[in-house]
């Protein structure tokens, strides 16, 4: 999926730059024109140089004196971990429920028009502890009135992880080898490859209207 090439000077604030969607999503920003500057906070320095590159290295507890990264036309938000490397559902909760939309009010009071949030196919109030955690987050992000909101919502994600997860390798192995079987109302339950996903955030926010939508595997190519 192409990205719209129009010269512009938007400012982009990309949260979650160092996870596997986040690392695809700061490459392809970095090299949009559409955008001038693209604030990504991290604990540690990102191992990527561009002029328009601005990283912040933050205490994500601590964010009372980071004004300037906020005041930006559009949040990528690809922040989220697993309950298993957080060590309890409440760690997990409060990064992927309590920082994400602690940071989003944060971006939208300073001006910030437009929002992408990756979320997760299956997103319920009477899903698992998981699933309602990510419905949580999306009932509250759109409660903040974003000119523009879009709750995507991938299945299994494709890509190189940098730690190691071994059911979720062998599942992408079996999914991307047998990918052409997903059709019809199995379509919005195949893998999607998280360059895709990335592409496909910065399509919603650049190039889509304003309002309010979810959008599910099926439409993420």
């Amino acid at each position: 999926m192409g990205i719209k090439k129009v010269e512009n000077t938007r400012k982009a604030l990309l949260l979650g730059a160092t996870g596997l969607v986040g690392s695809f999503c700061l490459k392809q920003l970095v090299n949009s024109p559409i955008y001038s500057e693209i604030y990504a906070p991290s604990r540690a320095k990102l191992d990527i140089a561009s002029r328009k590159l601005i990283n912040p290295i933050v205490n994500f507890d601590q964010l009372d004196s980071l004004h300037e990264m906020f005041s930006v036309d559009d949040v990528y938000c690809c922040l989220g971990t697993t309950i298993a490397k957080a060590k309890s559902k409440e760690q997990f909760e409060k990064i992927d429920y309590h920082l994400v939309i602690t940071l989003a009010h944060l971006a939208h009071s300073a001006g910030a028009r437009r929002l992408a949030f990756v979320s997760s196919m299956g997103a319920s109030k009477r899903g698992s502890f998981y699933l309602k955690t990510k419905a949580k987050v999306e009932a509250g992000l759109t409660e903040l009135g974003f000119q523009a909101l879009h709750l995507v919502r991938p299945s299994l994600l494709l890509g190189e992880r940098k730690e190691n997860r071994v059911l979720e390798k062998f599942a992408i192995n079996v999914f991307s080898k047998t990918s052409f079987l997903f059709r019809g109302f199995l379509l919005r339950y195949k893998p999607v490859y998280a360059k895709d996903l990335a592409s496909f955030m910065i399509v919603c926010l650049t190039e889509k209207k304003d309002g309010n939508y979810v959008h599910e595997s099926n439409v993420i190519v």
